[in-house]
């Protein structure tokens, strides 16, 4: 540990995004209480030795291979490529993409059958003209099935109300996709907040008007 502070210290490194996408691959690799760590380290996904014990390096190499802010570092394309298992975190085996790419990418995601034909989630959302998080509230919340989930009309969206937290008036918007877009807080947000999922959006709360 004592070693790990001289680096930030001496580099300046202390408050970097990269630090902070370090500590989260370490902790879903090796710590068992991560939420994630039963993707990642249970199944044995690790990192390389000159990464996990020397963050200097691992952020030397993130500079020098196209991070910025806005992008994930992915370990399963390469894999894919190679026809291995994605279970290594090194500078052979990542490599920077955009977030698109990389969900699209992800070992998690499920392939949908539909009119036999096979796509991810993103991909039907982007032919139907469905959001993502609409489809899949409508199969996992909704328990639809696939065709009605992706035929069903979207409703027209209602007006919502911002609040601050102490329920002070702030703002009223036409629809959830236009308080979405003016405020920045994701839409998925406000609709789970709406729907009683979370207490607030965006260190907002909104109801209907």
């Amino acid at each position: 540990m004592k070693k790990r502070g001289t680096h930030l210290i001496t580099h300046g490194l202390t408050g970097h995004p990269l630090l902070g996408i370090w500590h989260a691959i370490k902790y879903r690799c090796y710590n068992p209480k991560d939420p994630s760590y039963k993707h990642y380290g249970a199944r044995g996904v690790i990192m390389c030795d000159e990464w996990k014990d020397n963050f200097v390096t691992f952020y030397t190499w993130c500079i020098a291979n196209g991070w910025r802010k806005g992008v994930d570092l992915d370990k399963d394309i390469k894999a894919k490529e190679l026809g291995v298992e994605a279970l290594l975190y090194s500078p052979e085996r990542c490599q920077f993409v955009t977030r698109k790419t990389n969900t699209r990418n992800s070992r998690r995601n499920h392939i949908i059958e539909y009119k036999g034909e096979k796509k991810i989630l993103e991909e039907w959302s982007e032919i139907l003209g469905i959001k993502r998080d609409t489809l899949l509230a409508r199969l996992n919340k909704q328990k639809m099935s696939v065709e009605e989930a992706f035929t069903k009309k979207v409703g027209k969206q209602r007006a919502v109300r911002q609040f601050t937290l102490d329920w002070e008036f702030v703002k009223d918007y036409p629809s959830i996709t236009i308080a979405a877009k003016e405020t920045g807080i994701h839409i998925g947000s406000i609709c789970q907040h709406l729907s009683g999922d979370s207490i607030y959006a965006g260190k907002f709360k909104w109801k209907y008007i």
